[in-house]
């Protein structure tokens, strides 16, 4: 084989991989970013969120600030646990 021959069939091999994978992660994930205009609710969402218009509606809930640290704190958003 010549040179070149050797190098485009490299180049081909190389670029077969990465799309093998590619393909491969993208299945392993089996998860996919929400869309332009779709909500991903999930339920902790949804309670954060309840919590929320309740601290706004009313500063002073401590028991508002408290279950919304808790849910930052299990999401592991520490600075914000902190701050509720």
């Amino acid at each position: 084989m010549t040179r070149k021959t050797q190098l485009i069939g490299l180049t081909f091999l190389i670029c077969a991989l990465l799309l093998c994978a590619y393909i491969f992660l993208r299945k392993a994930g089996k998860t996919r970013s929400p869309q332009v205009g779709e909500i991903a609710k999930t339920p902790t969402d949804q309670k954060k969120a309840k919590l929320l218009k309740q601290i706004d509606r009313e500063f002073e809930n401590p028991q508002a600030h408290f279950e919304l640290g808790q849910l930052y704190q299990h999401d592991g958003l520490w600075a914000q646990a902190e701050n509720e």
